[in-house]
């Protein structure tokens, strides 16, 4: 490089640190200035951006920071002359609308340091939120993925052994939650049905269907986030069994039919997906009171797409 570039490159650089000086000049060194805003529903982040007034009357971006848990930041400014806005992203992490500038200036290092706000930012409309309880009843319905394993203490583990875990199952719920509570919110669970187990060993075929409905005690909280929800389920029904068991070429055949009374358990977790769809994820047990003392007991992991309004 000739003594020439050097010259112009100490040049420009010279030139670009004095454009940056502020205004009004400095006065032992930076004062924290607090700066702040009301928080936005359903905000993942928010983004501020701080921008300082030079002499040639332009401004330049000094600060910039994302804020997730709090509502302010709290920036070192020299005296000077600023502005500030915040901007705000959703739950998908897409950007929003920012505020308005908001101008402020630091006369002296000395001075009281004053919490400067800004003006909350409103969400588009295809904002991805969760429900807000407060506003209405909330309608669900889910369309639910559910095998069925069978547990080592119940009765049908004699027959179905060899496949404890029998993979075809779905059900449906319809769900409503009218009351809001600090503790959460509560509502009635409709829940039809079906499982089919099957379990073929040589000559001998074995395979039962199960049909249940179930009326559950539904309660909701929010231990994490907005977008994610905990649900939890207590309730019981009746349940239609119809097995059939074949044995030695289906020389003998034993067809069995009956309605029981059941009572189940259950916990899931939702996540929201956007304004109307979500995810739920959960296990519930069941137990059946069937007839000639026989205890039938068996757990369904549970995995749904669902919709709410």
């Amino acid at each position: 490089m000739t003594a020439r570039n050097v010259f112009k490159a100490a040049f420009f650089t010279i030139l670009v640190l004095l454009l940056s000086i502020p205004a009004v000049g400095q006065e032992n060194g930076p004062v924290v200035q607090r700066l702040s805003w009301l928080p936005v529903d359903y905000a993942l982040k928010y983004e501020v951006v701080v921008e300082i007034h030079t002499r040639v009357n332009t401004w330049m971006e000094i600060f910039r920071r994302n804020v997730e848990n709090e509502t302010f930041v709290d920036c070192p400014l020299f005296i000077g002359s600023y502005r500030f806005r915040v901007g705000v992203y959703d739950l998908l992490g897409n950007p929003g609308p920012s505020t308005d500038w908001v101008y402020f200036e630091r006369r002296s290092s000395q001075e009281n340091t004053v919490p400067v706000e800004a003006v909350p930012a409103e969400l588009p409309e295809n904002i991805v939120r969760a429900p807000d309880e407060s506003e209405k009843t909330i309608f669900r319905l889910e369309i639910l993925y559910q095998p069925l394993i069978v547990l080592p203490f119940s009765d049908f583990n004699e027959i179905y052994a060899t496949s404890p875990i029998q993979p075809l199952g779905f059900a449906l719920r319809f769900s409503v939650m009218p009351y809001s509570t600090p503790a959460g919110v509560f509502g009635l669970e409709l829940s039809p049905s079906w499982n089919f187990l099957a379990n073929d060993i040589l000559v001998t075929s074995r395979y039962t269907h199960i049909i249940n409905t179930h009326i559950s005690l539904l309660w909701q909280i929010r231990p994490f986030s907005r977008n994610s929800a905990l649900n939890f389920r207590l309730g019981g029904g009746f349940v239609y069994i119809s097995s059939h068991f074949g044995f030695n070429q289906q020389v003998s055949v034993v067809n069995v039919k009956a309605w029981n009374p059941s009572v189940a358990v259950g916990v899931s977790f939702i996540s929201f997906l956007n304004k109307q769809l979500f995810l739920n994820a959960g296990l519930d047990y069941f137990h059946i009171f069937a007839g000639d003392n026989l205890s039938i007991n068996y757990l369904r992991p549970v995995l749904s797409l669902g919709w709410w309004i």
